[in-house]
Formats: C-alpha cells, sequence, structure tokens
C-alpha cells in the first residue's frame, strides 16, 4: 500500500510502524523553571541573551518541531503517519507566515511605517497564536479583536505605528502597562533587550504569561498588578508603552522613565483619544500628538474607576 503526503507526493518513508492512539498535545513546551513569587510575579534575572540575534524561537514552525519530536519519541508518529504528519505541520507554517507578509505590506508598509525592526518584529511574531482559535483566520485582519475580559488585540497597524515611535534600536529595557493578548510585548521582545509588562486581570496575567512560556519568550517578565503605578523597583526604562486611554499620563510613568526616554500612551476620553508621544529631555518634557485612536480605559489609581 502506498502512502502519499497531502499534495500528492510519495513520502520518503517506507517503514510502517505501530500506530497508537495519539493523545492531545498540550502546547506548554516551556523549557525553562518558573521563578515567581507569591503573587504569580517573575522574578527572574538580567541575565537573558538577546532575542535579535535569534537566541528565541517565537515562531509557529519551532513550536511544531517540538509537537513532532515529542510525538516520535514516543512512537505515536512512526512510518508514513510522520511524514504525513510533518508536511501538514510546513504547510501550515508556511500559510500563516504568508498571512504575516501580506499583512506587513498591505496594512503597515503602505501607511508609512518603515522601521526595519519593526517591520521584521511583525513579519515573525505569530499574531493567529495570540487569538482565540475561532479567530485564528481573522488574526491578521486590519481591525482589532476580542480576547475575553472586555479586552482586544489591537489592530496590527496602531501596534506597529505605536512601536516604530518608541524609536527602538535593540539594547533597550521596556515597560508595558496592559499586557491583554501578549501579542504588543512579543513584538517589543523581538527587538529589545528586555520587556516588563504589567496586567490588572488575572485571568488575561495567567493565559497569557503561560503563552510566553509556551512560545520561549525569555525575556518577557510579567507582573499582576495595578499598571498606572509603574513598576518603580526595575525603573527606569528606556521606554513605556500604555496600550489603554488614560484622561492623563500618569506621573509615576513619567517618573519611571528615563532621561531621553520616550513614552507613548492614548490620552483623551473613555470613548477615543489622541496618541501622544512623550519625550523626556534635559529641557523638559517634550509631547506629539500622533493622532486619533480609539483604546479600552486605562483603569487603576492613577487612570479610570473601574
Amino acid at each position: 500500500m502506498d502512502f502519499h503526503q497531502t499534495d500528492g507526493r510519495q513520502c520518503d518513508c517506507r517503514h510502517v510502524g505501530r500506530i497508537q492512539k495519539i493523545p492531545f498535545f498540550n502546547d506548554h513546551v516551556s523549557g525553562h523553571t518558573d521563578q515567581k513569587d507569591n503573587n504569580g510575579n517573575d522574578n527572574r534575572s538580567d541575565d537573558l541573551f538577546h532575542p535579535i540575534h535569534g537566541s528565541i524561537n517565537t515562531g509557529l514552525e519551532d513550536k511544531n518541531q517540538d509537537k513532532i519530536a515529542l510525538a516520535k519519541d514516543l512512537y505515536l508518529l512512526d512510518g508514513p503517519i510522520g511524514c504525513w504528519y510533518e508536511e501538514s505541520m510546513k504547510d501550515e507554517s508556511k500559510k500563516f507566515a504568508r498571512w504575516r507578509w501580506e499583512m506587513v505590506e498591505k496594512q503597515i508598509v503602505s501607511r508609512g511605517i518603515t522601521d526595519p525592526l519593526v517591520l521584521e518584529a511583525m513579519r515573525t511574531v505569530p499574531r493567529h497564536l495570540f487569538v482565540s482559535e475561532a479567530l485564528v483566520d481573522s488574526a491578521h485582519g486590519d481591525f482589532p479583536l476580542p480576547i475575553g475580559e472586555g479586552q482586544t488585540i489591537s489592530q496590527p497597524y496602531i501596534i506597529a505605528e505605536m512601536t516604530q515611535n518608541l524609536e527602538l534600536k535593540g539594547h533597550e529595557r521596556v515597560l508595558e502597562i496592559g499586557t491583554g493578548s501578549g501579542y504588543q510585548a512579543a513584538v517589543l521582545a523581538h527587538i529589545v533587550y528586555k520587556v516588563y509588562t504589567i496586567e490588572r486581570n488575572n485571568a488575561l496575567f495567567l493565559q497569557t504569561r503561560k503563552r510566553f512560556d509556551t512560545l520561549k519568550y525569555y525575556n518577557i517578565v510579567t507582573r499582576y498588578s495595578d499598571g498606572t503605578q509603574g513598576w518603580k523597583q526595575e525603573s527606569p526604562f528606556d521606554a513605556i508603552i500604555v496600550t489603554a486611554g488614560g484622561h492623563q499620563i500618569p506621573a509615576p510613568l513619567i517618573d519611571q522613565l528615563s532621561m531621553g526616554g520616550r513614552l507613548i500612551m492614548p490620552v483623551g476620553g473613555t470613548f477615543s483619544q489622541e496618541l501622544i508621544r512623550l519625550e523626556k529631555t534635559e529641557d523638559g518634557l517634550k509631547t506629539t500628538n500622533l493622532g486619533g485612536c480609539r483604546f479600552v480605559k486605562l483603569i487603576g489609581q492613577h487612570g479610570w474607576d473601574e
């Protein structure tokens, strides 16, 4: 009996091994030991490698390789069945890579985003893994998507716009307020040395921390807390990004920004805001209005009431 791959080519494998019942594969393939305190916060050291040189595996390709290797180790995908499964995973990876490329070219480059680090990050980070399974086919659309708990994953273009305006070079320590799905933090992690991200919603915090571990983003440190108070113990930060709209920029965040640092945040009312870029200089604070936007409310001591 001949076995063929999904595209009609004959599989190179000839040995038909014993086929056992294949269990559901858990995507959690983290290779490090968690170090978290009693509040669920990460306590990892600063002694991390730099992701821009390829030390971090972020794509679906690497995650699939983990699944394939695990299955073969357990003698579950031996022979032709293993060939078919591996080829189907490769085809799936190529599909999402193509969708990411089209997303960047049609939605981001066409609107004037030119930073090569930002473009490369958004071509690489698997956006479809940051939404629910039901929304995977819509993940690369030119619009925000719900992620549960009343929160959203932002439109790809607005993420690119905010990231570009931080003017990142690769060595920075960046604070993110509002982890949400984790996609913005993942884009940052592909560019900079280390990302600190704070989420006030416990359900999202736990879900996203697991996602970071699964995708091996070891240069992202998470915290469950009120983001409007920042993260004083780890300050100052070279850049700060706030992914929710407030009536003003919280004073603690300005205090925790290093000299020469950049902060970007939606500022305005509860239904619409202006995207404000703030730079901390020796001569004072310099602000630039980047245009209108609409984000969920920034809730906390220095933000809106819940």
